[in-house]
This record gives structure tokens, C-alpha cells and sequence, in this order.
């Protein structure tokens, strides 16, 4: 579940963000709401070994969700570039089959990506998007990951399709270039034991409903 502290947070950014809308935006400047399901999964690998039966491979996943803010300006008008970044929360877990159904890795984060938006055409309202993003760790089961202490940062690729009005669709592939690491306190003091890395693969596919708010 998402912190209750993290949450009534989140929800004040995005009330003042609202509210100073017409304070801090220019014409080349806009805002975007978003929200939507997540297809989602964890793989577990200890010492450069992925666990098949804790984190199977694709196509097993679990159906999680995501919401955030973001505001996209214009970079280069002449070659239709544009800059995205903002603030979300991303929910993954493992996925749920007969090979691990009693295992359940589930982390939260909150993500601050930085992406760049291209529309290849002018009279059509699509647009490309690729990024990175900083994950940072807010929510797990495990004690030993600590909340902002863990971290893991995914490139990002996507798509924004104009829907009516203010409304937009829009899918993005996530996944890290670097994993999120085990960074307990446990200590092996026998030589003899060679020492465990445990890494933990996050990656999910978005789709969002967009809102977006024109400044005039």
C-alpha cells in the first residue's frame, strides 16, 4: 500500500502546482495529469542468476498502477523537440503464477523523470518520448529496504496519442540500466562463504490517461 504520509504529500505538490499554474507557465510551457494501469514484474537475481521459480520470465506479469504530474516545454519549435520531467508513483510487484503464487516481491517509488519528445508530424497530434528516470524506493515488504535509501534508474520509450479535447492516451516502456540492490546489514564472517548479491529487476509497460492543461 502507498504510504499514507507519501500520499497527502503527493497530494498538496499537485494542489500547488495547480494553483500557481498561471504564475510559473508561459505559452511554450503546459501541464499534464496522468494515471493508469501498469503491466509489471520482478525478477530476483543473486549472484548474476536470475530465480525462475521467485521471478519468472516475460510473459508472466502482475497488473499494478501508476499516477503523476509532469509539464512538457517547448526545446526546438523548428524541429518539434520538446522536454518532459516531473514526479510520479509506480507500483510493481512479481507476478502471480503456480510457480510462486505464495511469493509476493512488491516495492513502490517514486519516479523523477527527464524525457525528450519529438512529433513527427504537424498536422497530427503524436508524439515519441524518451528518457531516464530515478526510482526511488518509498514502499516494500522487506525491512532491509529502506525507504529513499534504495534506488534503481530506467530508461524510458514511448508514446502520446491525442485523444479529444485536452485528453490524451499514452503507453511508455520502462526499464532499469541500473538495478535496484539489496543493501542490508548481514555480514557473512566465514572466508569460506563467497558473499551474496541480490539485485531485483523492476520493469513495467504504462498505460496512461493524460490530461493536459493548455496555458493561454
Amino acid at each position: 500500500m502507498i504510504p499514507k504520509l507519501f500520499f497527502i504529500k503527493f497530494c498538496l505538490f499537485i494542489t500547488f502546482i495547480l494553483l500557481s499554474l498561471n504564475l510559473v507557465c508561459q505559452e511554450r510551457r503546459n501541464l499534464q495529469i496522468f494515471a493508469g494501469p501498469s503491466i509489471t514484474n520482478v525478477q530476483e537475481i543473486i549472484n548474476g542468476e536470475k530465480h525462475f521459480f521467485a521471478s519468472p520470465e516475460r510473459p508472466f506479469y502482475s497488473i499494478q498502477y501508476h499516477f503523476g504530474i509532469c509539464i512538457e516545454e517547448v526545446l526546438l519549435s523548428k524541429y518539434n523537440l520538446g522536454i518532459k520531467y516531473g514526479l510520479n508513483f509506480d507500483k510493481r510487484t512479481s507476478s502471480n503464477t503456480s510457480f510462486n503464487k505464495y511469493i509476493d516481491d512488491s516495492y513502490g517509488f517514486i519516479g523523477i523523470p527527464l524525457q525528450i519528445t519529438y512529433k513527427p508530424l504537424k498536422d497530427r497530434d503524436i508524439r515519441f518520448e524518451a528518457g531516464a528516470s530515478i526510482q526511488y524506493l518509498v514502499d516494500s515488504k522487506y525491512k532491509y529496504m529502506g525507504p529513499l535509501k534504495n534506488f534503481q534508474v530506467d530508461y524510458i520509450v514511448g508514446i502520446r496519442l491525442h485523444l479529444i479535447k485536452n485528453m490524451h492516451i499514452g503507453a511508455r516502456f520502462l526499464e532499469p540500466l541500473y538495478l535496484l540492490r539489496d543493501k542490508g546489514n548481514v555480514i557473512i564472517i566465514d572466508p569460506n562463504i563467497p558473499k551474496e548479491q541480490r539485485l531485483y529487476k523492476t520493469h513495467a509497460i504504462q498505460f496512461s490517461l493524460i490530461y493536459k492543461f493548455e496555458v493561454k
